[in-house]
């Protein structure tokens, strides 16, 4: 399960913190737990609870809506 982490999953320690994979390093991985980026040895991983899905190119890309006003002039 270890070796299975990829940056971007959620996971549990041992210990129940819930954080998502920030880096991986050898032996240790760094979590992002609400702000704070925590240390942890790769073996104190208990439960990987979501996989990030493959980087979506639409992902970045800010998304626009054209609405168009209803036409409300009575003079017609």
């Amino acid at each position: 399960m270890q070796s299975g982490l990829s940056k971007g999953d959620k996971i549990i320690t041992i210990g129940g913190l819930h954080g998502i994979v920030d880096a991986i390093e050898d032996n240790t991985v760094i979590l992002n737990c609400g702000g704070a980026r925590l240390t942890f040895d790769r073996n104190a991983i208990r439960t990987v609870l979501e996989k990030t899905a493959e980087p979506s190119v639409l992902a970045d890309e800010e998304v626009v809506e054209e609405v168009q006003e209803p036409d409300n002039d009575q003079t017609k």
